[in-house]
């Protein structure tokens, strides 16, 4: 079932003059379904997030929640089918966590704001799905911010929502907090079958953990479809293209590429691990890999050490930080 749907909608903003970010947008997300919203830097990811989330009017078109117009929906009747995480750090006094996720359950209450039994079961409910039973009595000011995030999405839940936008909730977090932030919000898809919007910068998590992707070009275009399908029709590639930098398909990362001038290594051996990590540092530190025989410094790597070969002298190295140094001293 369909939890969000745009009707030719355009986002932008109307100040001395009208400012269309992006146009004719016809986008949806259904239940059980991860969508990570990704882009390069000014392309209106923030913009579609707050307009989707009714924080901010379109300029036309229409988002349609769960077939509602969200403009036509009262502020208590959006906050029961829509909840919202923020990268905002809040402060919520000496609110234990367990507290600031019952606050989740404000749209729900009576006028007396009091939690009945099933609030108090929605409210644990949500602790325990993102994994925070551990947390709930603490201080919320005192948790770490991976710890603060999870509290974040429970009390989000407690809301019982039909849609969860999320907008960089991964962005102040090292990355196995990154990684569990994600692996709790496909949790909630797959088990909870609940519809998530998830607005980042981090490629690497939305290649590997969503469903669809929705890419925001510079130019206002989006494209959706799965990371797989959009890695392999060159979408990433344009959409992040830059000078000096180019999206590496294989190995779902982008690389540095060396100046037209770089000087040429080849590089040998059999161990793939040792020879993908040898190749990134050689281009990292400028130089052209290639497999051609003629190249003037042949890298051979080894199970314990590299061997470089070229400028009239073989050279053996511990390490890669000395094979660079090696062949930085070469000039060739």
């Amino acid at each position: 079932m369909i939890a969000v749907e745009t009707d030719q909608l355009s986002i932008g903003y109307r100040r001395r003059r009208e400012v269309v970010v992006a146009a004719h947008l016809c986008l949806s997300l259904t239940d059980g379904e991860l969508v990570c919203l990704i882009g390069p830097n000014g392309a209106g990811k923030s913009t579609l997030i707050r307009t989707l989330a009714g924080m901010q009017k379109p300029l036309s078109g229409r988002v349609l929640l769960r077939g509602h117009d969200i403009s036509q929906l009262t502020p208590m009747a959006l906050a029961r089918m829509l909840s919202v995480v923020l990268t905002d750090r809040i402060d919520p006094g000496m609110l234990t966590a367990r507290e600031v996720v019952a606050l989740g359950r404000h749209p729900h209450t009576g006028w007396d704001a009091r939690l009945t039994d099933r609030d108090q079961a929605v409210v644990e409910d949500a602790i325990a799905t993102v994994d925070a039973a551990g947390l709930a009595d603490r201080p919320f000011r005192d948790l770490s911010d991976g710890e603060r995030q999870k509290i974040m999405i429970a009390r989000a839940l407690a809301q019982s929502p039909s849609l969860l936008i999320l907008d960089e909730p991964t962005a102040f977090l090292d990355l196995p907090r990154r990684v569990e932030v994600m692996r709790v919000l496909r949790k909630l898809t797959s088990e909870r079958g609940a519809a998530v919007l998830v607005s980042t910068h981090d490629l690497d998590l939305a290649l590997r953990s969503a469903d669809r992707l929705w890419l925001i070009h510079p130019s206002g275009a989006v494209t959706v479809g799965a990371p797989e399908d959009l890695v392999l029709n060159g979408s990433i590639d344009d959409a992040f293209c830059s000078v000096g930098a180019v999206f590496d398909a294989e190995s779902a990362t982008f690389t540095i590429t060396p100046p037209d001038a770089a000087s040429t290594v080849s590089l040998r051996g059999s161990d793939p691990i040792r020879l993908l990590w040898t190749k990134r540092a050689l281009t990292r530190s400028g130089f052209q890999v290639s497999d051609a025989d003629n190249a003037p410094v042949v890298v051979t790597v080894y199970q314990d050490n590299w061997a470089a070969v070229g400028c009239e002298c073989a050279v053996y190295c511990s390490s890669l930080y000395d094979l660079m140094q090696t062949l930085r001293s070469w000039k060739f």
